[in-house]
């Protein structure tokens, strides 16, 4: 990050969209020297972060990927009927939102 850089002073994230563990976090990224193993030092502008928390940041608002993951069965529908002129259903929606309760489920 040099001084002069135009990017100065923000933030870098490596978004985990659906993480290995249903937890929400937005940590520090501490990678190991690739040589001896050891923990490098924290850098505050470099972070990891789970999606559903990366959508509040960017949103400003809470359980926002929850939000948009209940109503996409609803916009694929509406999308699709727009534009092919048909109507289409979705043929398992419930197999569709557990999908986001087994990623998400301890939010």
């Amino acid at each position: 990050m040099p001084k002069n850089s135009e990017y100065k002073g923000y933030t870098s994230y490596f978004v985990n969209i659906i993480p290995k563990k249903p937890i929400k976090y937005d940590i520090c990224f501490q990678p190991s020297d690739k040589e001896t193993g050891v923990k490098c030092q924290a850098n505050e502008k470099i972070k990891i972060i789970d999606g559903a928390s990366f959508y509040d940041l960017v949103t400003d608002k809470e359980d926002s990927l929850q939000e948009l993951f209940f109503k996409l069965p609803q916009i694929i529908q509406d999308v699709f009927g727009e534009s092919y002129g048909r109507k289409f259903i979705l043929p398992d929606q419930t197999g569709l939102i557990s999908f986001f309760t087994r990623a998400y489920k301890n939010y």
